[in-house]
């Protein structure tokens, strides 16, 4: 079973408090894993609150955030994407990468390592 939330951030334009939103994932994800399904969860984090997505980066898995470059606008690297991924035994793994959007598609690769650099 695979349960895909585009934007869940669209939930409070239709009236819905934080706390509704948090309880509607949460018994979205509950659900899926008692199925032993995978539960995915978008959000714009332009509308969500701190809070909010701190409440959806401690009940993820694994969780991905996608920034602009921290140093500005750069015409080899568009922007960095952070990996964090929970372990079975509760410990976190956070893992950066910089990205480069093309034509058609999306490179990924590890800092310092851009056309630019090499």
């Amino acid at each position: 079973t695979l349960l895909i939330i585009d934007n869940v951030s669209i939930l409070l334009c239709l009236g819905f408090s934080h706390r509704d939103i948090n309880m509607f994932v949460q018994k979205l994800r509950n659900h899926t894993k008692s199925l032993e399904g995978l539960f995915v969860c978008c959000a714009s984090s332009d509308a969500f609150s701190t809070e909010h997505a701190n409440y959806l980066s401690r009940i993820s898995d694994l969780g991905l955030s996608v920034d602009d470059l921290s140093t500005g606008k750069s015409r080899d690297v568009s922007g960095h994407l952070t990996v964090n991924q929970r372990k079975e035994d509760g410990n976190q793994n956070v893992t950066g990468y910089h990205f480069r959007i093309e034509d058609r598609s999306v490179k990924i690769f590890p800092p310092g390592t851009s056309s630019a650099v090499l």
